[in-house]
């Protein structure tokens, strides 16, 4: 059992450490495939200088695993990895983490994402937390979709959408009041964020946290430029969340909110401008 747990810690810290590598999957490849595993001239394995400790064949194929796997390539968690001379079916669970040659594999994944999403939409008594971890989803399926040109997939992304902004709808009138007072833990909405900071800040000792608010940006323009920022920098680590905005989600209201770190509620003279926003 310890192994299997050590190789879980370390697929999850390939997921949060380096999300542009998938380094533990071009190792197991070639272990997967029916071509002789390459050795070293003495006949050990040869190391690949990972950066955490742990097994260097990760089990992918186990079947607690590999149920993920396939969602984590969808949702842009991992990049697919090049791998010569491996052939995979295409209907198998491996291939979403396989770049081919020739193949259009942009294609095949917002055609696999428009079916995971479409299984997966929230319902109107799903938890916020559900409804943030979606918004990720929808945000990097719908940043594919409008940088192709596929009428198909961007009438069939309208469809869904519209369906989802029927349930969201009906979920906000039920559920978005709860959200005021949740523990800034892992912020919901927007006013909790300088407590987090603050927490942060405590535990970093001394350290300096910094907040950039980009106005106006939605989640899938996001998408872009995270891509764009991995490319420029590999090392780049970047853990990803979503919070609510209050409503009505104006840049006076929620901005206000950021920097107050309080509810629109104790704001009311400057509830329409953002010249207090330095002071704040």
């Amino acid at each position: 059992m310890a192994p299997f747990l050590n190789s879980l810690r370390k697929i999850n810290q390939l997921i949060e450490d380096s999300p542009n590598k998938s380094v533990g999957q071009q190792i197991w490849l070639p272990q997967s495939s029916t071509q002789p595993v390459r050795t070293m001239h003495d006949g050990r394995q040869p190391q690949y200088g990972l950066k955490y400790l742990g097994p260097n064949l990760l089990p992918f194929d186990h079947h607690d695993i590999k149920v993920y796997v396939d969602n984590l390539f969808l949702e842009g968690k991992l990049i697919p990895v090049e791998a010569a001379g491996i052939e995979v079916d295409a209907g198998s669970w491996v291939r979403s983490g396989i770049a081919m040659a020739g193949v259009d594999d942009e294609e095949l994944r917002i055609s696999r994402l428009l079916d995971f999403v479409e299984k997966e939409l929230p319902t109107a008594e799903a938890r916020y937390s559900d409804w943030t971890a979606f918004a990720l989803k929808w945000a990097e399926l719908s940043s594919l979709v409008h940088c192709g040109n596929n009428t198909v997939h961007q009438n069939r992304l309208r469809g869904i959408g519209d369906t989802l902004n029927t349930i969201f709808t009906d979920w906000l009138a039920e559920h978005y009041s709860s959200l005021i007072n949740l523990p800034p833990t892992n912020p919901a909405m927007v006013h909790h964020v300088p407590r987090r900071l603050a927490r942060d800040i405590e535990e970093l000792r001394g350290n300096r946290v910094g907040l950039i608010v980009i106005d106006g940006l939605a989640l899938d323009q996001w998408v872009t430029i995270r891509q764009f920022l991995q490319k420029q920098d590999v090392d780049l680590v970047v853990r990803e969340s979503a919070i609510f905005a209050w409503i009505p989600t104006l840049t006076t209201v929620s901005r206000q909110a950021i920097f107050s770190g309080k509810l629109p509620f104790y704001f009311p003279v400057s509830i329409n401008s953002t010249n207090s926003e330095e002071k704040l």
